[in-house]
């Protein structure tokens, strides 16, 4: 890779953005089970009201960005081995939105990035079917539980996995470096 392409070369977007959007669904969350209380002490009928715009909204954007991470997370593995990393970003985005696949993809995709990184020894990562159970168990608590406490999960295995990408770069730039003062052109 030229000095100009290293210039421009991908980085995984920050997990933060996602855990302060979080944060603020949780807020939202808390006002609408105010709202509900209130209706239900005001009615004396136990009532359930539906989930309100913001609500709606938050998850959603909280979603779409989570896919953004997982697309620029397979575009950094695919820009730093060249092209030789298996899963194309498009299809890393997309198969989430698979029904009954995506119960597959979400195991899938980690193991195979730690299979690869593993299989490069450049550092270690946990079995991607461990990366896969914390992913389901934070899809499950999200549908049955809580919605904020689901997606933190969420993004608490992609800063994960962000942060094994970033060591990934690191060690790849480190070895590219290396094999430059090997070679010099």
């Amino acid at each position: 890779m030229s000095n100009t392409a290293r210039q421009h070369a991908f980085k995984p977007y920050p997990v933060w953005p996602g855990f302060a959007l979080i944060i603020v669904l949780a807020g939202v969350e808390l006002k609408d089970t105010a709202d509900e209380e209130t209706v239900n002490l005001l009615t004396h009928v136990k009532a359930t009201l539906p989930p309100s715009d913001a609500y709606v909204i938050l998850t959603i954007l909280i979603f779409i960005y989570y896919l953004m991470c997982v697309y620029r997370f397979h575009s950094v593995l695919r820009q730093q081995t060249d092209g030789d990393y298996p899963v194309k970003p498009p299809e890393a985005a997309f198969y989430h939105l698979v029904p009954l696949f995506n119960f597959y993809w979400v195991f899938a995709w980690p193991s195979r990035f730690a299979g690869y990184v593993n299989a490069e020894r450049a550092i270690k990562v946990v079995p991607g079917v461990v990366c896969g159970l914390a992913l389901i168990l934070s899809a499950l608590t999200s549908k049955y539980f809580d919605t904020a406490v689901g997606l933190a999960g969420l993004f608490l295995v992609t800063a994960y996995l962000t942060n094994r990408l970033r060591h990934y770069v690191g060690y790849r730039e480190l070895d590219r470096a290396a094999a430059a003062l090997e070679n010099p052109v």
